[in-house]
């Protein structure tokens, strides 16, 4: 619901259980859930996370044109009004 109401890419889910454990990542078409390596001292839930949030953005900042691939809603994102918001924010042109 995130995804399409806000117009996301990527919205992180987690349960107040498992939070310092397990992290789920949510895009249009997968959910990865994340997990921290109990075997590794100090390691946290947020190193792997960070280091796919990281690959993701690098992919997407590579390939800027995917924001015309239509997602899960079929809704197409309209760079033109994209790039304007990104400019100017919610004040009128």
């Amino acid at each position: 619901m995130a995804l399409k109401k806000y117009k996301m890419h990527i919205v992180m889910a987690n349960e107040l259980l498992t939070r310092k454990d397990e992290v789920v990542v949510v895009t249009s078409n997968e959910k990865i859930s994340v997990h921290h390596y109990k075997t590794q001292v100090g390691d946290v839930v947020e190193n792997p996370l960070i280091r796919l949030i990281v690959e993701r953005h690098s992919a997407y900042v590579e390939k800027p044109d995917l924001l015309y691939i239509s997602l899960k809603y079929h809704q197409m994102f309209d760079i033109t009004n994209i790039y304007q918001k990104f400019l100017y924010g919610n004040r009128s042109l």
